[in-house]
């Protein structure tokens, strides 16, 4: 066979099953952000649990992932949903009332993004089920004029 058929063969199929939307796309400001997050319970301000400061996040490319993912409307549902209480993804899927397909893929690009994160497990018919919960407890978004503000207090553990 020729290559240019195999590729486009296996794009089809990639494209088809969506395998592209489950692989993990680690550019630098993704993992800026991880960086950033796993930084914040090290923070004096996080550690206060009487301290309501917000924390400012100011690198450009941190708010724009942030406004992305709180823009989407199934994503804001899921971060909502899981704030309450840290839920398991079925228990997400659930609650949401989502497509099982759309409902997994907005999940996982939420944990690749890292807005949300594990927070303990539960066992259920003999399987370990993860439960995840957001990172912040709330997002302050202020525009003025051209200029974007993002303010968040973290999830207290």
């Amino acid at each position: 066979m020729d290559d240019g058929i195999i590729d486009i063969k296996q794009n089809n199929v990639s494209s088809r099953y969506g395998a592209k939307c489950y692989q993990i796309r680690d550019n630098d400001d993704m993992i800026s952000l991880r960086n950033l997050i796993h930084e914040l319970p090290s923070s004096k301000k996080w550690q206060d649990p009487n301290n309501d400061d917000w924390i400012t996040i100011e690198n450009p490319s941190h708010i724009k992932l942030i406004l992305e993912n709180y823009a989407d409307s199934d994503k804001r549902k899921i971060l909502e949903v899981t704030a309450e209480t840290p839920l398991q993804i079925t228990k997400i899927l659930n609650v949401c009332d989502m497509p099982q397909t759309s409902a997994y893929r907005k999940i996982t690009s939420l944990i690749q993004n890292g807005l949300i994160i594990r927070e303990g497990s539960v066992f259920s018919h003999g399987r370990r089920l993860v439960r995840y919960r957001p990172v912040f407890e709330k997002v302050q978004i202020s525009m003025i004029k051209n200029n974007i503000t993002l303010k968040v207090i973290p999830m207290k553990s």
